[in-house]
């Protein structure tokens, strides 16, 4: 099993759950990661092919890792220049949706990120 199909086994069941307890800011949150990483598969394609003739990327372990730090990373920075306006209540959201979303890293020996602070 590759690292992106094993994560994504785990949002999906993860995603179930949310469904189930109608938890819409996870189910959203989830899907949108999920997303990231079937983007991160995709490849360029050859003139004249079509997206059913080329197989998909195949992502390790650290490309995965650096899809979910770059979700991190750009939730992170979004709540910073909100809260430099005074936008509280969105950047709190935002760096709650970027804890949520580094805790998937714990399913990879990745190095911790780093505060946004760094």
């Amino acid at each position: 099993m590759t690292a992106a199909n094993h994560i994504r086994d785990v949002l999906r069941a993860d995603l179930k759950t949310a469904m189930v307890e109608h938890r819409a800011d996870d189910v959203s949150l989830i899907r949108t990661l999920i997303a990231a990483i079937d983007n991160a598969e995709a490849v360029d394609l050859p003139e004249g092919a079509t997206s059913a003739e080329v197989p998909r990327k195949v992502l390790g372990e650290g490309d995965v890792a650096a899809v979910l730090r770059a979700e991190v990373a750009s939730r992170q920075l979004a709540a910073a220049q909100i809260r430099e306006r005074g936008g509280t209540a969105e950047a709190d959201r935002l760096d709650n949706e970027a804890n949520r979303l580094a805790a998937y890293l714990g399913h990879f020996n990745q190095a911790p990120l780093p505060s946004p602070s760094d």
